[in-house]
């Protein structure tokens, strides 16, 4: 009986710690929503990115309203300065298991498909027990012909 009026005890105890634990939890959500509404900015505006770049050597970007797009797409970029801006993220470390940039094993079977069917899969991206390509290597700004060039300087360096 003792054993059962303890652990009972216990219960209430744990119970009554987490009601007071709790309590004010709905007091600090609103407290946090007013202060990111009544602060006067748009959603638009406290979720637009902080900084802009331009790489070095393309023409210059016009300063764009804080609501426009998050990514500068940069014109006229060989294959390499497309690796080094989005593939070499994933294809210098093998990262999701995408092949090593040099590693001729790792892109044996890629290559025995043929280049087109490479474009294919890094344009519209592919998921396979060997690892994940998303579209374009996650980076939707990049053109066509931006991602075909970086697939292009990837497969000369096997070379």
């Amino acid at each position: 009986m003792r054993i059962m009026l303890g652990i009972v005890a216990a219960l209430m105890l744990v119970a009554a710690t987490l009601v007071l634990h709790h309590r004010d939890i709905p007091a600090e959500v609103e407290t946090h929503r007013r202060n990111l509404i009544g602060s006067g900015l748009t959603t638009a505006e406290r979720i637009a990115p902080v900084a802009k770049f331009v790489m070095a050597g393309a023409a210059k970007v016009a300063a764009e309203p804080a609501q426009a797009s998050a990514v500068v797409q940069v014109k006229d970029r060989d294959g390499q300065q497309v690796y080094q801006a989005s593939c070499v993220a994933c294809h210098g470390a093998g990262i999701a298991g995408a092949p090593k940039v040099g590693d001729k094993g790792q892109w044996a079977a890629r290559v025995s498909a043929g280049t087109e069917a490479l474009y294919q899969a890094a344009l519209a991206g592919k998921q396979s027990p060997a690892g994940i390509m998303p579209a374009k290597g996650g980076n939707p700004s990049l053109s066509d012909q931006d991602v075909k060039a970086a697939v292009d300087f990837m497969l000369a360096q096997l070379k």
